[in-house]
């Protein structure tokens, strides 16, 4: 019995190391937007690679070059007041 034991907990062990070692390299970078208080969200990747968001309090959309860490804004002219709105909820 406790050969058996010994022997599935040793299968577990390499079983842990080697999806640990497989484990792909992550790393993550942060970048600040342009527009304070915007409240980027929804993005979304485009075929060339460039990260796009919205700008949900600043009626813009965000353009973000991964390469570059370049942020380009576009505004959005809907004529929608977000603070009008909070304001009148």
């Amino acid at each position: 019995m406790r050969t058996k034991t010994l022997r599935i907990c040793s299968l577990i062990s390499l079983t842990v190391t080697a999806l640990i070692a497989a484990a792909p390299n992550v790393s993550i970078r942060e970048f600040d937007v342009p527009t304070p208080k915007s409240r980027p969200h929804d993005p979304a990747v485009a075929p060339d690679g460039s990260l796009w968001y919205t700008g949900q309090m600043a009626n813009k959309l965000g353009r973000l070059d991964p390469g570059t860490g370049k942020i380009t804004e576009f505004p959005l002219n809907l004529g929608i007041d977000h603070q009008a709105r909070m304001n009148a909820a």
